[in-house]
Protein backbone atom coordinates (compact mmCIF):
# COMPACT_ATOMS: atom_id res chain seq x y z
CA UNK A 1 0.00 0.00 0.00
CA UNK A 2 1.35 3.41 -0.99
CA UNK A 3 1.87 5.89 1.82
CA UNK A 4 0.68 8.66 -0.51
CA UNK A 5 -2.25 7.92 -2.80
CA UNK A 6 -2.77 9.53 -6.21
CA UNK A 7 -6.08 9.33 -8.01
CA UNK A 8 -8.06 11.37 -10.51
CA UNK A 9 -11.78 12.18 -10.33
CA UNK A 10 -13.12 14.28 -13.14
CA UNK A 11 -10.28 16.69 -13.85
CA UNK A 12 -9.07 16.94 -10.26
CA UNK A 13 -5.98 15.06 -9.11
CA UNK A 14 -5.94 13.98 -5.47
CA UNK A 15 -2.68 13.61 -3.54
CA UNK A 16 -3.59 12.02 -0.19
CA UNK A 17 -1.17 11.19 2.60
CA UNK A 18 -2.03 7.70 3.85
CA UNK A 19 -0.20 6.89 7.05
CA UNK A 20 -3.02 7.58 9.52
CA UNK A 21 -1.66 5.34 12.28
CA UNK A 22 1.33 7.74 12.52
CA UNK A 23 -0.71 10.93 11.99
CA UNK A 24 0.83 11.04 8.50
CA UNK A 25 4.32 11.57 9.86
CA UNK A 26 6.57 11.64 6.80
CA UNK A 27 9.35 9.07 6.44
CA UNK A 28 11.61 8.46 3.44
CA UNK A 29 9.21 6.06 1.72
CA UNK A 30 6.34 8.48 2.17
CA UNK A 31 8.43 11.37 0.86
CA UNK A 32 9.32 9.29 -2.21
CA UNK A 33 5.63 8.50 -2.75
CA UNK A 34 4.74 12.20 -2.41
CA UNK A 35 7.34 13.28 -4.97
CA UNK A 36 6.10 10.54 -7.32
CA UNK A 37 2.49 11.72 -6.91
CA UNK A 38 3.48 15.30 -7.77
CA UNK A 39 5.29 14.02 -10.86
CA UNK A 40 2.17 12.12 -11.93
CA UNK A 41 0.07 15.27 -11.54
CA UNK A 42 2.55 17.25 -13.62
CA UNK A 43 2.44 14.70 -16.46
CA UNK A 44 -1.28 13.96 -16.29
CA UNK A 45 -2.89 16.02 -19.05
CA UNK A 46 -6.36 15.15 -17.72
CA UNK A 47 -5.66 16.95 -14.45
CA UNK A 48 -6.35 20.69 -14.19
CA UNK A 49 -6.34 21.11 -10.38
CA UNK A 50 -4.63 19.20 -7.55
CA UNK A 51 -6.04 18.73 -4.03
CA UNK A 52 -3.64 17.72 -1.24
CA UNK A 53 -5.02 16.17 1.96
CA UNK A 54 -4.32 13.58 4.65
CA UNK A 55 -6.26 10.56 5.91
CA UNK A 56 -7.07 9.88 9.54
CA UNK A 57 -7.32 12.25 12.50
CA UNK A 58 -4.79 14.77 11.28
CA UNK A 59 -3.35 16.21 8.09
CA UNK A 60 0.35 15.75 8.95
CA UNK A 61 2.32 15.75 12.20
CA UNK A 62 5.65 16.46 10.44
CA UNK A 63 8.66 14.25 9.91
CA UNK A 64 9.07 10.82 11.41
CA UNK A 65 11.99 11.79 13.69
CA UNK A 66 13.47 8.29 13.57
CA UNK A 67 14.29 8.67 9.89
CA UNK A 68 15.62 12.21 9.44
CA UNK A 69 18.70 11.67 7.28
CA UNK A 70 20.38 13.85 4.64
CA UNK A 71 18.62 11.76 1.97
CA UNK A 72 15.27 12.36 3.69
CA UNK A 73 15.87 16.12 3.89
CA UNK A 74 16.76 16.23 0.21
CA UNK A 75 13.54 14.40 -0.64
CA UNK A 76 11.37 16.74 1.43
CA UNK A 77 12.91 19.69 -0.39
CA UNK A 78 11.61 18.08 -3.58
CA UNK A 79 8.11 17.96 -2.10
CA UNK A 80 8.13 21.68 -1.33
CA UNK A 81 9.70 22.75 -4.61
CA UNK A 82 7.54 20.31 -6.58
CA UNK A 83 4.35 21.82 -5.14
CA UNK A 84 5.52 25.40 -5.67
CA UNK A 85 6.60 24.72 -9.26
CA UNK A 86 3.53 22.68 -10.23
CA UNK A 87 1.98 24.50 -13.20
CA UNK A 88 -1.58 23.62 -12.12
CA UNK A 89 -3.46 25.24 -9.22
CA UNK A 90 -3.06 23.40 -5.93
CA UNK A 91 -5.60 23.32 -3.10
CA UNK A 92 -4.68 21.96 0.31
CA UNK A 93 -7.26 20.74 2.84
CA UNK A 94 -5.95 20.37 6.41
CA UNK A 95 -7.49 19.13 9.63
CA UNK A 96 -6.52 18.01 13.13
CA UNK A 97 -2.79 18.64 13.26
CA UNK A 98 -0.81 20.52 10.62
CA UNK A 99 2.67 20.62 12.08
CA UNK A 100 6.27 20.99 10.92
CA UNK A 101 6.45 19.62 7.37
CA UNK A 102 2.67 19.62 7.28
CA UNK A 103 2.44 23.38 7.62
CA UNK A 104 5.25 23.83 5.10
CA UNK A 105 3.23 21.76 2.62
CA UNK A 106 0.29 24.05 3.43
CA UNK A 107 2.41 27.12 2.64
CA UNK A 108 3.59 25.62 -0.67
CA UNK A 109 0.02 25.26 -1.99
CA UNK A 110 -1.92 27.99 -3.75
CA UNK A 111 -5.30 27.83 -1.98
CA UNK A 112 -5.60 26.71 1.65
CA UNK A 113 -8.67 25.34 3.43
CA UNK A 114 -8.57 24.44 7.13
CA UNK A 115 -11.03 22.57 9.32
CA UNK A 116 -12.12 24.20 12.54
CA UNK A 117 -9.91 23.21 15.46
CA UNK A 118 -6.79 22.47 13.41
CA UNK A 119 -3.51 23.17 15.22
CA UNK A 120 -0.45 24.57 13.43
CA UNK A 121 3.20 25.14 14.26
CA UNK A 122 6.79 24.03 14.46
CA UNK A 123 7.56 22.28 17.79
CA UNK A 124 11.12 21.44 16.72
CA UNK A 125 13.01 23.48 19.33
CA UNK A 126 11.27 21.54 22.09
CA UNK A 127 13.01 18.44 20.66
CA UNK A 128 16.42 20.09 20.34
CA UNK A 129 16.25 20.58 16.57
CA UNK A 130 15.05 23.27 14.13
CA UNK A 131 12.61 23.37 11.23
CA UNK A 132 14.20 23.53 7.80
CA UNK A 133 10.92 24.30 6.04
CA UNK A 134 9.63 26.58 8.79
CA UNK A 135 12.62 28.89 8.73
CA UNK A 136 12.41 29.01 4.91
CA UNK A 137 8.69 29.86 4.82
CA UNK A 138 7.26 31.25 8.07
CA UNK A 139 9.05 34.65 8.19
CA UNK A 140 7.95 35.30 4.60
CA UNK A 141 4.28 34.36 5.05
CA UNK A 142 3.39 35.13 8.67
CA UNK A 143 4.00 38.55 10.21
CA UNK A 144 7.69 38.18 10.99
CA UNK A 145 7.41 38.82 14.71
CA UNK A 146 4.79 36.08 15.08
CA UNK A 147 6.79 33.71 12.88
CA UNK A 148 9.76 34.16 15.19
CA UNK A 149 7.63 33.67 18.29
CA UNK A 150 6.25 30.34 17.06
CA UNK A 151 9.59 29.13 15.69
CA UNK A 152 11.50 30.11 18.87
CA UNK A 153 8.94 28.85 21.42
CA UNK A 154 7.64 25.78 19.59
CA UNK A 155 4.12 26.75 20.65
CA UNK A 156 1.20 25.89 18.39
CA UNK A 157 -1.43 28.25 17.02
CA UNK A 158 -5.05 27.89 15.99
CA UNK A 159 -7.31 28.37 12.98
CA UNK A 160 -8.42 31.68 14.52
CA UNK A 161 -4.86 32.97 14.27
CA UNK A 162 -4.61 31.56 10.73
CA UNK A 163 -7.61 33.67 9.78
CA UNK A 164 -6.14 36.71 11.50
CA UNK A 165 -2.88 36.31 9.58
CA UNK A 166 -4.71 35.57 6.29
CA UNK A 167 -2.73 32.37 5.72
CA UNK A 168 -5.79 30.23 4.98
CA UNK A 169 -8.57 31.07 2.54
CA UNK A 170 -11.37 29.50 4.55
CA UNK A 171 -11.98 27.82 7.90
CA UNK A 172 -14.87 25.34 7.71
CA UNK A 173 -16.38 22.54 9.79
CA UNK A 174 -14.37 19.35 9.34
CA UNK A 175 -17.26 17.55 7.64
CA UNK A 176 -17.26 20.30 4.99
CA UNK A 177 -13.49 20.29 4.43
CA UNK A 178 -13.15 18.15 1.30
CA UNK A 179 -16.40 19.32 -0.25
CA UNK A 180 -15.22 22.91 0.09
CA UNK A 181 -11.87 22.09 -1.53
CA UNK A 182 -13.66 20.21 -4.32
CA UNK A 183 -16.12 23.04 -4.86
CA UNK A 184 -13.25 25.45 -5.47
CA UNK A 185 -11.44 22.90 -7.64
CA UNK A 186 -14.50 22.30 -9.81
CA UNK A 187 -15.04 26.04 -10.19
CA UNK A 188 -11.46 26.42 -11.45
CA UNK A 189 -11.99 23.51 -13.85
CA UNK A 190 -14.84 25.39 -15.53
CA UNK A 191 -12.41 28.03 -16.75
CA UNK A 192 -10.10 27.88 -19.75
CA UNK A 193 -7.27 25.51 -18.71
CA UNK A 194 -4.60 27.39 -20.66
CA UNK A 195 -5.72 30.69 -19.15
CA UNK A 196 -5.58 29.32 -15.59
CA UNK A 197 -2.11 27.86 -16.18
CA UNK A 198 -0.89 31.08 -17.80
CA UNK A 199 -2.20 33.06 -14.84
CA UNK A 200 -0.28 30.88 -12.40
CA UNK A 201 2.84 31.01 -14.58
CA UNK A 202 2.85 34.81 -14.76
CA UNK A 203 2.13 35.24 -11.05
CA UNK A 204 4.77 32.70 -10.04
CA UNK A 205 7.49 34.10 -12.30
CA UNK A 206 6.90 37.58 -10.95
CA UNK A 207 7.15 36.77 -7.24
CA UNK A 208 10.83 37.67 -6.94
CA UNK A 209 10.83 40.54 -9.46
CA UNK A 210 10.31 44.28 -9.24
CA UNK A 211 7.17 45.79 -10.76
CA UNK A 212 8.72 46.66 -14.11
CA UNK A 213 9.92 43.07 -14.51
CA UNK A 214 6.60 41.62 -13.31
CA UNK A 215 4.50 43.60 -15.77
CA UNK A 216 6.91 42.63 -18.57
CA UNK A 217 6.56 38.94 -17.73
CA UNK A 218 2.78 39.25 -17.51
CA UNK A 219 2.68 40.97 -20.92
CA UNK A 220 4.78 38.18 -22.44
CA UNK A 221 2.58 35.40 -21.02
CA UNK A 222 -0.59 37.31 -21.97
CA UNK A 223 0.59 37.70 -25.56
CA UNK A 224 1.30 33.97 -25.85
CA UNK A 225 -2.09 33.11 -24.35
CA UNK A 226 -3.97 35.57 -26.58
CA UNK A 227 -2.78 33.69 -29.66
CA UNK A 228 -4.45 30.42 -28.58
CA UNK A 229 -7.73 29.12 -29.96
CA UNK A 230 -9.25 29.05 -26.48
CA UNK A 231 -8.60 32.76 -25.99
CA UNK A 232 -10.50 33.53 -29.19
CA UNK A 233 -13.21 31.05 -28.22
CA UNK A 234 -13.64 32.78 -24.85
CA UNK A 235 -14.07 36.19 -26.47
CA UNK A 236 -16.40 34.84 -29.16
CA UNK A 237 -18.53 33.07 -26.56
CA UNK A 238 -18.78 36.26 -24.47
CA UNK A 239 -19.85 38.34 -27.47
CA UNK A 240 -22.31 35.66 -28.62
CA UNK A 241 -23.67 35.19 -25.09
CA UNK A 242 -23.04 31.44 -25.01
CA UNK A 243 -21.00 29.03 -22.93
CA UNK A 244 -17.43 28.56 -24.23
CA UNK A 245 -16.14 25.16 -25.30
CA UNK A 246 -12.50 24.81 -24.31
CA UNK A 247 -10.18 22.79 -26.57
CA UNK A 248 -6.95 23.40 -24.60
CA UNK A 249 -5.29 24.67 -27.79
Amino acid sequence: MALVDYEVKGRIGYITMNRPDKFNAINLEMADNFVSAIDKAVKDSDVLVVIVSGKGRGFCSGADLEGVTPEFLSRTEKIYIGLIELDKPTIVAVHGSCLAQGICILFCCDIRIAAEGTRFGWPHVTHGIMSMGGTATAPHILPRNFAYEYLFTGELFSTEECSRFNIVNRVVPEDKLMSTAEEIGKRICQNAPLAVQATKKAAKLGLEMNFKQRIGVSRMVFTDLRSTRDAQEGIDAFLQKRKPVWKEK
